[in-house]
């Protein structure tokens, strides 16, 4: 990506307008956004839950390239998506004890 930036091409070729939006497309919806959502859950949420949701990531990452890429959805990632599930709602249901900003948790 560093050659692309510098030289405007790549050991393919010259790089196409087409390919630079893309490139900026990739890194707006692939990274901007979802790094927002994040610091935007940030102020409203739990770290505990916060990291719950990390897990959710391959679940959503699937769906992608199932929806957009045209991957074949198998039964081995159903089932990879179902213990994911399962393990973000045992941690979710696990406690709800939140401690008051600047104490010290006993939990």
């Amino acid at each position: 990506l560093v050659t692309l930036v510098v030289f405007g091409e790549s050991n393919q070729g010259p790089v196409e307008p087409d390919v630079w939006w893309l490139i900026l497309a990739s890194g707006t919806i692939g990274t901007a956004l979802p790094f927002a959502a994040f610091l935007y859950a940030a102020e409203t949420n739990p770290a505990s839950r916060l990291g719950a949701t990390g897990y959710l990531v391959p679940i959503i990452a699937t769906a992608g390239a199932v929806i957009f890429l045209g991957e074949t959805f198998t039964a081995t990632m159903l089932l990879a998506g179902a213990l994911i599930l399962i393990g973000v709602y045992i941690s979710e249901r696990a406690s709800n004890y939140v401690p008051a900003p600047g104490t010290r948790s006993t939990a």
